[in-house]
């Protein structure tokens, strides 16, 4: 039974031997390879790169874009040109155009006289352009609107896609 045990303990300690020498081994190989590894990172510039993209502008998220909102004045209501920023919602220029139309004029705006007549809730379910005709799809609640409003809003999309791209030679919106 000593015998035994013996045994055990030694095959413990011949692995036990085996690991610590090939971590040792190791650990000289790094150190006598460190300033061989450093001056490799100094050369290839890594550094410096990384330091340009740590420095580097984050991405804007929002656009500059000139918007055609409506605008109520004594009485009646009119098409303005307004350059602004929109949030970017992660589609073309022209679905963020659209999405922020819908979405309605800022708070800023709103005090200059400024009105969506856009039905809440209405959302932009898609947009494609093939030649040269822009397809809009809106949800349904667009269908809401009286013909008056309707071709207002109808006619801010338009003015405002065509600002974005004059090669696009008709728009088309349907609801589902």
């Amino acid at each position: 039974m000593f015998n035994k045990y013996n045994k055990n303990n030694k095959n413990k300690t011949s692995w036990l031997f085996w690991i610590i020498l090939w971590l040792t081994f190791t650990f000289i190989v790094f150190l006598i390879s460190l300033p061989k590894i450093k001056q490799s990172i100094i050369d290839s510039n890594i550094m410096s790169l990384m330091e340009n993209y740590k420095n580097q502008e984050k991405p804007s998220k929002t656009r500059e874009i000139t918007l055609f909102y409506i605008q109520k004045t004594e009485g009646s209501l009119i098409l303005q040109p307004v350059f602004t920023n929109i949030p970017k919602y992660g589609g073309s220029t022209y679905q963020d155009a659209i999405e922020a139309l819908i979405a309605g004029p800022s708070s800023e705006l709103e005090k200059e006289g400024f009105i969506s007549l856009f039905p809440s809730k209405t959302t932009l379910i898609g947009s494609t352009l093939s030649d040269g005709i822009y397809f809009i799809d809106l949800s349904k609640q667009f269908d809401k609107l009286n013909n008056a409003n309707r071709a207002l809003c109808i006619s801010q999309i338009e003015k405002t896609i065509k600002l974005i791209n004059s090669d696009i030679q008709d728009i088309r919106i349907s609801v589902k």
